[in-house]
């Protein structure tokens, strides 16, 4: 199978029936959240095209397809799946939810058909980019308010995100 992975907060495992299964530490998850999308990579079979991806937090729960991307698109912090089949691997982000402490993962063709796809790594930053930058703008007030709105619009000129806070 794939290149488990196993610690004492973070287990990956290929299961049964091509999915991956990713589950972190109760209290870690508590602790944080971990609602921010982390990207898995995936080795995808040679000469795949067409493929999708879905996740579940539960056994139970229904399969979600996730929205697909392509490295032409803008996007940040979502949850979504971008395919390189040039490099055959599938870059899925998805972060934890409040219904459990596991992620389930799997990818199909277009029929529906789980293929087999290996776990390989964890991206260093979102969706295997080169960097990540984090954006702050602290005591927005009323003798500022004309520089801090025009630095949200540089910002937003750029596609960054920026967080405010008064």
């Amino acid at each position: 199978m794939g290149s488990d992975v196993h610690s004492p907060i973070l287990s990956i495992d290929s299961g049964w029936r091509n999915e991956t299964i990713i589950t972190i530490d109760a209290q870690t998850h508590i602790d944080y959240g971990l609602a921010y999308p982390v990207t898995y990579e995936f080795i995808i079979p040679a000469g795949s095209d067409g493929l999708q991806s879905h996740r579940r937090f539960q056994v139970t729960h229904d399969w979600s397809q996730m929205i697909e991307k392509t490295s032409e698109d803008f996007f940040n912090g979502i949850e979504a799946v971008r395919f390189d089949y040039d490099e055959n691997t599938a870059y899925v982000s998805v972060g934890f939810s409040e219904f459990s402490d596991s992620i389930f993962i799997k990818l199909t063709d277009n029929d529906g058909n789980s293929i087999e796809a290996t776990y390989s790594a964890m991206s260093q930053y979102y969706d295997n980019r080169d960097a990540a930058v984090t954006a702050t703008a602290d005591d927005w007030a009323g003798w500022v308010n004309d520089k801090f709105v025009q630095t949200c619009q540089i910002f937003r000129s750029f596609n960054l995100w920026l967080s405010c806070a008064i």
